[in-house]
């Protein structure tokens, strides 16, 4: 009676399981997510090396060609020895930086098979997509745009999951600190075998059966420690989901703050690079040409064809 007919403990009992699978469930999307941004991070990482690659062959083919046009030039008497030599350091230069890059694809592409599981060494990932050249989205109230996200983070839900856990967890080990008091009824037919508990106050008797009802009270002299003992480490644990949730709520709003402001400068940055083309490509023909007719050196070139790079 004292610990609810209305199977409070129960009742808790099942809450407490519905919100450990919950959390299991979050927990597993929580993995999901991060294992995806790793894929598409990774991927990224892939698009970025090849490019890298092509740019840095393109780079060995041209300060080869500088090589080939500088000793024509130095036959000529329009270039020093000194002019060769850089320019022979340039085509090495040039060779080293392509080697790295190729190795660098080779660890991207290690890592995403991994990730993939895939065993064939073979195996080949092809870059199938394009990175968006559009500008990030307007964030006017970060507050409310980073809660809206909070909602449905895994690791929120998680959270507020095992903080329910923690709250049946709670109820439980209070019910059994509880003094136990049964309500006790029966039906005896006459001639069965029964003993009627301690306690009875009363019987009933009729030619063919017996009613019984009564009450027993249970109650430990020195208190249920053990209940106790898990109703306070519940509550720990609540204090520690608690403090999960507020952790996350601030690390992803500084998380969003930051990425934003990555992606903004990100974009500033390839606005800037894609209208400084033209007038690099330019300038660096115009060098071209000055060291075709001698009148620029090879460390001159190189300097202006870097700027492109």
């Amino acid at each position: 009676l004292l610990r609810g007919m209305s199977a409070r403990s129960e009742q808790a009992a099942v809450d407490e399981a519905e919100a450990t699978v919950q959390a299991a469930e979050h927990q597993v999307e929580s993995k999901i997510l991060r294992t995806v941004a790793e894929g598409l991070r990774s991927f990224w990482e892939l698009y970025r090396a090849d490019a890298q690659i092509k740019l840095h062959a393109d780079a060995r083919d041209n300060a080869q060609t500088i090589l080939s046009r500088a000793k024509l030039l130095a036959a000529e008497g329009k270039l020093s020895a000194v002019d060769i030599i850089d320019a022979e350091a340039l085509v090495l230069e040039r060779q080293s930086r392509l080697v790295s890059s190729r190795a660098q694809r080779e660890v991207v592409h290690h890592e995403l098979r991994l990730m993939l599981d895939e065993q064939d060494e073979d195996i080949q990932i092809k870059i199938a997509d394009l990175p968006s050249r559009t500008a990030p989205p307007l964030v006017h109230d970060l507050d409310a745009y980073a809660q809206g996200i909070l909602q449905n983070w895994p690791g929120y839900l998680r959270a507020q999951a095992q903080l329910k856990a923690e709250d049946a967890r709670i109820i439980r080990a209070e019910d059994a600190l509880l003094p136990k008091l049964d309500l006790i009824a029966g039906v005896n037919k006459r001639g069965s075998e029964s003993s009627i508990r301690a306690g009875v106050k009363d019987t009933v008797t009729s030619s063919d059966r017996s009613i019984y009802v009564g009450l027993t009270l249970e109650m430990p002299l020195q208190g249920n420690r053990q209940a106790d003992a898990v109703r306070q480490a519940a509550e720990l644990r609540k204090q520690q989901a608690e403090l999960d949730m507020r952790q996350i709520a601030r690390r992803l709003t500084t998380d969003l703050k930051q990425r934003l402001a990555e992606a903004q400068q990100a974009y500033d940055q390839w606005q800037l690079a894609r209208d400084n083309l033209t007038l690099s490509q330019s300038r660096y023909e115009k060098y071209y040409q000055s060291f075709q007719a001698g009148r620029t050196s090879v460390v001159e070139l190189s300097d202006i064809e870097a700027s492109l790079m």
